[in-house]
């Protein structure tokens, strides 16, 4: 019984977003089809990232690190009851990022974990309420791609190809002291900290490969993944990366870490 009331609440409102989700499309949108499964997956983690945030007293936006969410009994029961498997899945996601993508068509724990973690980054850099956003995306047509990009793609710049880029490169940077830059932070979460030294990791999950001298690097990606790679210039010289086949595309992202 005990372990049954623990675990309801945020199953239920996992469910229930996609109740409201699947009602609203059936019945008010009159859409041609349901949401897309990583969209609708992500939306139901959302939802129990939003019950951790009501159970623990707490709101999007604080950079929440290790010594926050472990800072009382309240804050820690919330944690494991509703949001501990989040940063289960974003770490699982972080361990191969060239293998998965936050819109893969799959619902593996990799997939959700990214999806959640780029909603949480768009919502904290949108202008507007988080809520805006949310009922746009539930209140949609379209589904997938077509319907982030609806609700998302004015918001950015360069759209939501921009927000994906800033996304990526906040994996890396983020609450390292490189970054004074808001497109490449996560408001919300400390994942330096969390995922160091919460989960049983060993170190942060994101581990680049290194680009030796001479040496040829291959990768091979999964549509909409990431892979990071690094390396090391001597004072006052030179390198250059001289690229084989990379598709259109494919973005190169140069992020200086001295």
């Amino acid at each position: 019984k005990s372990l049954l009331l623990g675990d309801m609440i945020g199953t239920l409102a996992h469910e229930f977003q996609h109740l409201i989700n699947a009602g609203h499309r059936m019945y008010i949108n009159d859409a041609d089809d349901f949401e897309s499964p990583w969209l609708n997956e992500g939306l139901s983690h959302l939802a129990e990232e939003l019950m951790f945030y009501r159970a623990a007293g707490l709101g999007p936006k604080g950079d929440l690190n290790l010594a926050a969410i472990t800072a009382g009994q309240r804050v820690v029961d919330a944690a494991n009851t509703y949001q501990v498997d989040n940063l289960l899945r974003v770490s699982a996601y972080l361990k191969a990022p060239d293998q998965s993508s936050p819109y893969a068509d799959n619902e593996l724990l990799a997939t959700r974990g990214a999806t959640w973690q780029f909603l949480r980054y768009v919502l904290d850099r949108a202008p507007a309420s988080p809520n805006t956003y949310l009922r746009a995306l539930v209140s949609a047509k379209t589904n997938g791609m077509a319907n982030l990009i609806g609700v998302f793609g004015p918001v950015f710049s360069g759209g939501v190809r921009d927000a994906f880029q800033g996304w990526a490169v906040a994996q890396y940077v983020d609450n390292t002291g490189l970054n004074a830059d808001v497109r490449y932070a996560h408001a919300s979460w400390n994942f330096r900290s969390v995922l160091t030294s919460q989960l049983g990791n060993t170190g942060y999950p994101l581990q680049p490969r290194m680009l030796l001298d001479g040496a040829v690097q291959s990768f091979s990606l999964a549509g909409g993944a990431v892979a990071y790679t690094r390396f090391r210039v001597a004072a006052s010289g030179g390198a250059s990366i001289v690229p084989s086949t990379i598709p259109a595309t494919t973005d190169l992202i140069l992020v200086r870490t001295q």
